[in-house]
């Protein structure tokens, strides 16, 4: 006899952000070829089976609050707008899960859902750097950290914005079902398999005040001259290069 599999919904709002939705999918929606499906996947809404997007789009939705409050990883993706009141029906749901040791996830603008239900309380969270003077208002009882990816607490996990989306949900599956399944799954995805949550979300790029030194060039030819000796003053461009690089001038 074999045990059920894990079962996930994503929570589709209204108006749905495609992009958060497509990480919860892709990572635990889609069965690849040579690969285990030991997800059991469906997106929920409320009662309305139709769901618009912010782009315009307008999708059927199949499962229900009822799949959600059962689910064992509950996925919020995204919830704008940000000062919509949460519907009765959508907190109940979520708080059952929760209640019953369901895994919460909040990605990106999601974390509002979270943290207004209380969930966030006393614990730290992140969400989208544009938000996080507003959610940091309204929300002063979590312990807001305005940089990090991700952010895992207990069976509570949110994530900042967008690519953080995808990196939270790759890293829930290699903690449920190992590294070797999460980079399968990013391979698929073309994606790099893995960034810490305590990366920073963005870093403000400094200009240089000159052009960087590239060995480029340099290692093209030398690449082509390995059957013959190499000698430093046969290099084209070496002696500079070498130079610039160890921050000293070319005598």
């Amino acid at each position: 006899m074999t045990s059920r599999r894990h079962r996930v919904a994503a929570f589709a709002t209204e108006p749905q952000s495609p992009f958060e939705l497509s990480c919860a999918i892709e990572v635990f929606g889609i069965n690849r070829p040579g690969l285990p499906s030991p997800y059991d996947f469906r997106v929920c809404a409320s009662s309305e089976s139709v769901a618009s997007a912010i782009t315009g789009l307008s999708f059927h939705v199949e499962g229900t609050l009822d799949d959600l409050s059962n689910a064992d990883t509950v996925i919020i993706a995204g919830w704008p707008p940000l000062d919509a009141a949460i519907p009765a029906d959508t907190a109940d749901a979520v708080l059952r899960a929760h209640r019953r040791g369901a895994r919460v996830i909040g990605l990106c603008y999601g974390a509002f859902l979270l943290a207004g239900l209380g969930l966030l309380d006393g614990k730290r969270a992140t969400t989208h750097w544009r938000a996080t003077r507003r959610f940091a208002a309204a929300y002063p009882r979590v312990q807001l950290d305005t940089t990090a990816l991700f952010i895992q607490s207990g069976s509570l996990a949110t994530s900042a914005g967008t690519g953080a989306a995808l990196d939270l949900c790759l890293e829930i599956a290699r903690q449920d079902h190992g590294a070797a399944y999460a980079l399968a799954i990013s391979r698929h995805m073309v994606m790099p398999p893995r960034r810490d949550g305590g990366q920073r979300q963005y870093a403000q790029p400094v200009a240089p005040a000159s052009p960087a030194p590239s060995l480029a060039g340099l290692l093209d030819w030398a690449h082509e001259s390995m059957q013959k000796p190499i000698r430093l003053r046969t290099m084209p461009g070496a002696r500079g290069a070498y130079c610039a690089l160890l921050g000293h001038r070319d005598p």
